[in-house]
């Protein structure tokens, strides 16, 4: 186990545990979990984005953990990182398994502080989106309802 490794399993059992709880936001990290944080947090700093560490550490991990719970073979990386900018979310492609995306959570949190047009809930979006494709197409629902619905 990695020291990252290690840093996100004590992250999770301390920060994100109480700074959920103050926002009251379930720990489930699904989509309807993570908008609620989004409009909660867009609320708070709404007038000034500085983001402070705390707050970057469980957005990230919040964001982070949505991909890996809802994605199919999504996982946390935390090899060759040199700080926790560095940890990301990786999720593998159905058609060629030598391709994945790979998602920076922490990077993301920091910059929707600075910027909430760089929305979490979009990421976690395309993200559904590109694995419906990949792993069953999208047939004839249209691509809104669908997220609705299955995001």
């Amino acid at each position: 186990m990695s020291h990252y490794d290690k840093f996100l399993k004590e992250l999770e059992s301390t920060l994100v545990t109480d700074m959920a709880n103050i926002l009251n936001i379930p720990r489930d990290y699904s989509l309807e979990s993570l908008m609620l944080l989004e409009n909660r947090l867009n609320l708070i700093f709404e007038i000034e984005r500085n983001p402070q560490l705390p707050t970057v550490l469980f957005i990230g991990f919040y964001l982070g953990e949505a991909l890996v719970r809802n994605s199919k073979g999504a996982s946390w990386k935390t090899d060759d990182c040199s700080d926790f900018y560095d940890i990301c979310v990786e999720v593998p492609s159905k058609v060629d398994k030598n391709q994945k995306i790979t998602l920076y959570p922490f990077r993301r949190a920091a910059k929707f502080l600075k910027n909430p047009q760089y929305s979490l809930v979009a990421v976690f979006e395309a993200i559904c989106i590109f694995q419906k494709i990949q792993w069953e197409g999208l047939g004839d629902e249209p691509i809104n309802k669908w997220i609705n619905k299955n995001c």
